[in-house]
């Protein structure tokens, strides 16, 4: 960054992607090489864009493809700042199987690929039809049908094929009890008004409510809690299992065995693979709790701190929403190892740590230097003098008084 050069990419940890558009913006970093994330939603334009690679890997096809021509707009489309400049620049390094006039035809005088509606996958069509079944006091299914073939899904594929989508939605949320149906009239039951207003995906309720009723009140479940979120279809980003990971992956979860909810059948292997295709993201959650440092998990696991927190973010209201769950089936005994643990992952630590998380000014760094001088509660910080909690790694004058200003009022 001091010699003008940078780089952006969504595994940034958050302050220093904030230190590299802060520096792009004032005109420091001259050359900012990014993944296209930065061209999808940071508003940081620029005098040239230089796409030095058109090809991304493609999971469906296992293989490199080109990328679209909206892609190539959207980057293009950074290049030329109103405030700066009377034009921009779009550079395209052609690859060498490609003619230069053929690339130029194809991404900068073809018109773009047509917007394909997203409404035909299973998940988005079940929580569209949910919620607009839970917002009223009762629809008709043909009421449903008139709402829907006016999307841009019914545009696209005719009326025909989304009522072929529309029943498998109703037929799921019926058989899982999201649904309820009183003459030809439907209504959200509580679990699924309960679901749309969490604004998860219906089938992330489904799991987990059957989880909580595999689950024993005051047994340890804090591994099995971790794997149920992760495995909902809303945890994201995903860390797929390396070939590295293997080894690490079957003695964790052998460690942990107790503590599953959704434990793999003894005898069945493809059961038994798809929950150690859980354990990269688990086991990233688990070293964030148990106060690994961010080095360490980048480290060990490969995963960025950017990605990291992102997924301790949607842990946390995936977390959230299923305490609220517990709630309403009246799971009291889980309620309380539930809230720990969204705390634990809120603040990244033990759970002894969480009364002392919860001091303005106090992360997980300071509270481990606070719990190890000795000062375990909130108590022992009231009668503490001032002082000697400055003494204390990591606290310091300033901070010992605004913690003694702030136990004052409890």
């Amino acid at each position: 960054v001091t010699k003008g050069s940078a780089f952006h990419h969504a595994g940034l940890e958050s302050e220093h992607r904030r230190i590299v558009e802060d520096y792009y913006r004032m005109r420091a970093i001259k050359l900012l090489a990014s993944t296209p994330t930065l061209a999808s939603g940071v508003n940081l334009p620029a005098r040239r864009v230089v796409i030095a690679d058109l090809t991304r890997f493609d999971v469906e096809q296992g293989g490199s493809t080109e990328i679209p021509v909206l892609e190539y707009r959207q980057m293009a489309g950074r290049a030329g700042r109103p405030q700066y400049d009377e034009y921009g620049e779009t550079v395209i390094v052609p690859p060498p199987t490609r003619p230069a006039a053929e690339l130029l035809q194809h991404y900068a005088k073809d018109p773009p690929e047509p917007i394909r509606s997203m409404l035909a996958d299973e998940g988005a069509m079940r929580a569209h039809v949910l919620a607009t079944v839970a917002t009223s006091t009762g629809l008709s299914r043909a009421d449903v049908e008139g709402l829907f073939a006016k999307t841009l899904l019914a545009a696209q594929v005719g009326r025909g094929e989304v009522m072929g989508h529309i029943d498998e939605a109703f037929g799921y949320l019926l058989s899982e009890k999201l649904l309820e149906s009183n003459g030809n009239l439907f209504y959200a039951t509580e679990f699924g008004k309960r679901v749309s207003i969490l604004y998860i995906d219906p089938a992330t309720g489904v799991l987990f409510r059957n989880a909580l009723k595999t689950m024993e009140a005051g047994k340890e479940h804090t591994v099995g809690l971790l794997h149920v979120v992760a495995k909902s279809p809303d945890f994201e980003p995903r860390f797929p299992l390396r070939n590295r990971d293997l080894d690490q992956a079957i003695a964790f979860l052998e460690e942990h065995s107790g503590e599953m909810v959704l434990k793999p059948h003894s005898k069945s292997y493809a059961e038994y693979d798809e929950t150690l295709q859980d354990m990269r993201s688990v086991m990233t959650l688990y070293a964030w709790i148990d106060e690994m440092r961010e080095e360490q998990i980048l480290s060990r696991l490969g995963v960025e701190p950017g990605d990291l927190h992102r997924a301790v973010d949607n842990s946390d209201w995936l977390i959230y929403s299923l305490g609220e769950l517990a709630k309403l089936f009246k799971k009291a005994g889980l309620n309380s190892e539930i809230d720990v643990l969204r705390r634990r992952v809120e603040g990244g630590v033990g759970k002894e740590l969480i009364e002392l998380t919860a001091l303005q000014g106090v992360g997980r760094v300071r509270a481990r230097s606070l719990h190890t001088a000795g000062y375990r509660s909130i108590e022992d910080i009231q009668e503490a003098p001032a002082d000697k909690l400055a003494l204390v790694e990591k606290i310091g004058t300033a901070l010992a008084r605004k913690l003694k200003e702030q136990v004052s009022r409890f």
